[in-house]
Formats: structure tokens, sequence, C-alpha cells
């Protein structure tokens, strides 16, 4: 049975320069790492109700995947996928299935991690299903919302957590921040095959019934309309420019993500003390953040620019 969803129906170098954000006078971090138990209770009250009740959207639990060949002849090659690395093998992640499911649990090295995709906000996070206190978990859609994005549940305490802030702002555990693991890009299937012809895809066989292939949000991705407001507002950009954000726990950055791949090339900069670069990968288009020491992927992924600057109000944006 289809949940009738009340929101559905809504129809380059070292020394990189960056644009410091001419941020409004409003009492919100530099980056969104908030500490204090009055941020996030501020948080907490600013949560809205997206329609569907929990799970009302429901999460993707044991996914089944598919050779790169059955994927081509279901989808267009042109189809958005998002593609994250799990143990060793690259795998693809059609947003016209994840639009109706948000979350996919999954386990990588024998541990529990979460892909998640908000399309409110077209953010893509993925998180480790380690609690700071070593307990596991998997999560759920709580069908709430905070800044149009997606708040998810972690079932072991069923805490709160917006999935742009990574912290928890209601429940047991409260001020904690979860492990984001980097890596995570987003493509095109044709891009990701061509890139991985070994790589495997989500299938369609997720155990639930939906109109996969189908977009419910209309043109919601390109329209200036926000189904659900932001705190904060800032008009640089149209609000669904995709920026690649990349934050710290002091920091935060935007980069324009077509003005950087026309430029191609690298760009190397500090954010938060940790030398960082960002490279232009020409074959999935897509732009790759990592430690410049230890190559190592960092947490960068695509996002509307409204939803990073309203998590980010102070952020830098890389000219």
């Amino acid at each position: 049975m289809v949940v009738d969803l009340t929101r559905r129906r809504l129809v380059l170098a070292t020394g990189a320069a960056f644009v410091t954000a001419c941020a409004p006078q409003v009492d919100l971090p530099r980056a969104a790492s908030p500490s204090s138990s009055d941020e996030l209770d501020e948080i907490s009250r600013a949560i809205t109700s997206g329609g569907p009740p929990p799970d009302g959207i429901p999460p993707i639990e044991q996914p089944r995947y598919v050779s790169v060949a059955d994927a081509i002849a279901q989808w267009s090659e042109a189809a958005s996928v998002d593609t994250f690395t799990i143990d060793g093998r690259p795998r693809a992640y059609p947003r016209m299935i994840t639009v109706w499911h948000e979350i996919v649990n999954e386990t990588s090295a024998g541990m529990p991690i979460t892909i998640t995709y908000c399309p409110l906000t077209g953010s893509v996070v993925v998180f480790s299903g380690r609690l700071a206190n070593g307990a596991t978990t998997s999560f759920g859609t709580s069908g709430m919302l905070y800044n149009s994005n997606l708040v998810m549940y972690d079932r072991a305490t069923k805490s709160m957590w917006p999935q742009l802030l990574g912290v928890a702002v209601r429940g047991e555990r409260k001020g904690e921040r979860l492990a984001e693991i980097g890596g995570a890009m987003t493509t095109t299937l044709g891009r990701f095959a061509a890139a991985h012809p070994d790589g495997l895809v989500l299938s369609r066989d997720t155990g639930h019934v939906r109109a996969y292939g189908t977009w419910p949000y209309g043109d919601y991705d390109t329209s200036a309309s926000i189904m659900f407001a932001p705190r904060v507002r800032d008009e640089r950009f149209h609000p669904k420019k995709i920026v690649v954000g990349v934050r710290s726990a002091a920091a935060a950055l935007a980069i324009p993500k077509d003005e950087f791949m026309k430029r191609g090339g690298e760009a190397a900069f500090t954010l938060g003390g940790r030398e960082l670069v960002a490279r232009h990968d020409v074959d999935l288009a897509a732009v790759r953040v990592s430690d410049r020491r230890t190559q190592e992927p960092v947490s960068a992924y695509d996002v509307m620019w409204f939803a990073w600057y309203a998590f980010n109000p102070k952020t830098d944006v890389l000219a």
C-alpha cells in the first residue's frame, strides 16, 4: 500500500580565495555544531511536521543490488544516482528509488551505516550507526523537518537527528554528534557505469510498492519555491543552486559546483585548521574533497544553497 504523503503532492590552487557571507544578525553558530542545551532546545522547538507519520516514508532495510548492466536496462543513463563505496565495491543509489525512502540502512565491514537522502534539500550524507557510547543502531524517518531538511530518529533511543546537522536535538542522545563517512558523490547512472562497470546499483526490489521511476516533487528542484521555510535565507544564489558543502566544528565552506567544475583542476584550502583539497572528478562530473595530507575522503556533499546557508549562516563561499 502506498502511503499518501502530504508533502509529496506539492508538486585553483593553494591559497584558494573565499567570499565571506554577509549574514544577517541572527543568533546562530558559524557552522552547524550547536553545543549548548539552549541551542539544541531552540532547534528542537523549530522542528515541524512534514506530513507523514514516523516511517510513513519507509527506510530500505537489507537493500538488494543489481549489476550495472541490469540497471542500465531499467533506467535512463541520465538518471541521477548517489555513489558510495561499501566494502571496496562502488555502489549507486538511484534517486528515483531513494526519493521514496530517504534512508537506506546498510552494513560496512560488519558495522551499520546509513545512507540518507533528503529530496527537499538535495543532500546525501552517510553516517556511522555506532553511537558515542559504543551502541549500534539503524535509523528511521520521523516525518519531521528542520529547515526543510529530513529529521531522522535512531531506533536505539528514538532521539531526533536533523540530517544536515548530524547532532541529536531531542531525546536521550541529545547533544551527541553522529560520525559522518566521507566519499559519497552525486552523478548519473551512465557516468557511474562507465567508471565502475563492475559496480552495484540499488534494486527496485525494496520490499515496498512505490511508483519508482516517477518524481513526486514536480519542478521543486529548479523552482525558487521552498516547501517548508528555513529559519534564515540568503539571496546571493538561486535557492536551489547546488553547492558542495564542507564543514568542521567551527567553520563551513560552500563550493559552487558548476563553476568549480567549469574551472577544472583543484583547490587547496584550510577549514577549521585542517588542510583539505577539492578536486574535479571529470569522469563522474562531481567534486571530491579529501584531506591534503592523508588523501582520505572527507564528508562533502551536494546540497541546495538555501539549506546549506540555513544550517551554516556564516558559511564561506569558494570564489
